[in-house]
């Protein structure tokens, strides 16, 4: 099924010609959505390669500063998903969106201590001072990750 459909026809433009612009336009947005998937999932790990390179040498870690390591539970709980824009497990040549899930009950060295990622990372209310480490890591990528998209839609390499 193409991505646009044209249900019109330009009086005096051949049939063809349109068929024609419709087989572009199939193959250009197909090209850009494989190439988009590909950067959403590159970004994605590169968000977790960079938080996980980020955390402090002490345990616990002075306030502000990225967690230290402890059991390395939260280190090994990053995943990253792609799925199509239904929720489900994408295939090749569909819109993919990818995503970061940072689950520290499914961690490698989980011991009951429920979910603490985001507690990590904003602090909680006077009882834990913030050791932000995603949103960090965000930051180092995002322009680049801009840059990288407006290269797709004009045509370029990402």
């Amino acid at each position: 099924m193409p991505l646009f459909s044209f249900g019109w026809r330009y009086e005096g433009t051949p049939k063809k010609d349109l068929y024609g612009l419709q087989a572009l336009i199939d193959k250009r947005a197909a090209r850009d959505v494989e190439a988009l998937g590909g950067l959403t999932r590159e970004t994605c790990q590169l968000v977790v390669d960079i938080a996980r390179s980020s955390w402090s040498v002490d345990s616990p870690a002075s306030a502000g500063d990225p967690p230290g390591i402890n059991s390395g539970n939260l280190d090994s709980a990053a995943r990253v998903y792609e799925r199509d824009l239904s929720g489900r497990f994408s295939g090749r040549g569909e819109a993919k969106v990818s995503s970061i899930i940072w689950d520290t009950t499914k961690g490698s060295s989980y011991h009951g201590r429920g979910e603490y990622a985001a507690v990590q990372e904003y602090g909680l209310d006077g009882l834990n001072s913030a050791h932000p480490f995603l949103a960090p890591a965000i930051a180092e990528v995002e322009n680049g990750f801009f840059r990288r998209v407006k290269g797709v839609f004009n045509g370029g390499n990402t």
